[in-house]
């Protein structure tokens, strides 16, 4: 009697947990019917948001004080904007300049390293230099490169000179290009000398030149105006002067707080010894304001 009770308590038990294993199946296979339901009912939904959020007008990032960057624009601005990067070197500098072309270089659509002196890692632009004129700040160094840039025919909207120790945020150069026209010619840089006779762009922060920028030098500058005529002058001022003779405008870019996008001051500059952090060979008059910093406030 007791063996049979013992049975029937066991059967019983057993029955309830097969029962409840059951029900756990039921609920399980329900709760996986309303998640593929769901999924389908919103899926048009959210196609539709989707397109919303990236489309070009909703794309743009938040205009703020420390310009948040929305990547999805960065590589939309990547895709559409081509820019070819041109780096003066000095040829003592090709292994130093391997991590440029790994850094900000990258981000350009096409670079070339300007050197007269071949190296087996670095990309460089086909150019007609010799070791023996080639100087990285002379006009007719930048002359030669200029041709060069021009015969090349780069599929390309616009032209960045850089020199070996400028870092560039690509993703920046092309916001202050979104609404520019390269068939406009113009030269936009550092403008560290306005005046009445012309603008001085720096070439040590570096500068863009739009397509019909650089065509136009070639073509009607280099061999028809004195002003873009053979001199060892610093390419800098020679390439405003030039610029401006053939009709291309040499200007200046600012953002939403009127600061100069082109800084052509280190950090050893903004932060060294000098009256009030200002270098002692900027020029005082200018249309960039020098940011100041106050180190004895800092605790």
């Amino acid at each position: 009697m007791r063996l049979f009770v013992e049975f029937t308590r066991s059967f019983k038990v057993e029955k309830w947990n097969y029962l409840v294993k059951l029900q756990d199946i039921k609920l399980f296979l329900i709760g996986m019917c309303v998640v593929l339901v769901a999924d389908l009912w919103f899926e048009p939904i959210r196609s539709v948001s989707q397109c919303t959020i990236n489309s070009p007008e909703n794309m743009k990032p938040a205009s703020s004080y420390f310009g948040a960057t929305d990547l999805n624009y960065a590589r939309r601005l990547a895709s559409t904007i081509h820019i070819y990067c041109f780096i003066l070197t000095e040829p003592s500098q090709l292994d130093s300049q391997l991590h440029v072309q790994n850094t900000w270089v990258r981000r350009c659509t096409r670079y070339g390293f300007v050197t007269p002196t071949p190296h087996r890692l670095l990309r460089r632009l086909n150019s007609n230099h010799s070791t023996l004129t080639y100087k990285r700040k002379s006009w007719n160094t930048m002359r030669t490169t200029l041709r060069s840039l021009y015969d090349s025919k780069e599929p390309v909207m616009y032209y960045l000179k850089a020199d070996f120790d400028t870092y560039i945020i690509m993703e920046n150069v092309r916001y202050m290009l979104e609404l520019e026209d390269p068939k406009e010619p113009f030269l936009l840089g550092h403008v560290h000398e306005p005046g009445p006779y012309g603008d001085k762009i720096s070439n040590s922060v570096g500068y863009v030149l739009s397509k019909q920028a650089l065509e136009l030098i070639v073509t009607q500058g280099l061999d028809k105006k004195p002003e873009c005529g053979e001199t060892d002058r610093r390419e800098d001022e020679q390439i405003s002067l030039c610029a401006e003779a053939i009709g291309v405008k040499v200007r200046d870019s600012f953002d939403f707080l009127g600061k100069s996008r082109f800084s052509n001051v280190t950090i050893n500059d903004l932060l060294g010894p000098y009256p009030n952090n200002t270098p002692r060979w900027y020029p005082e008059e200018s249309d960039y304001t020098l940011p100041k910093y106050d180190l004895h406030k800092v605790t």
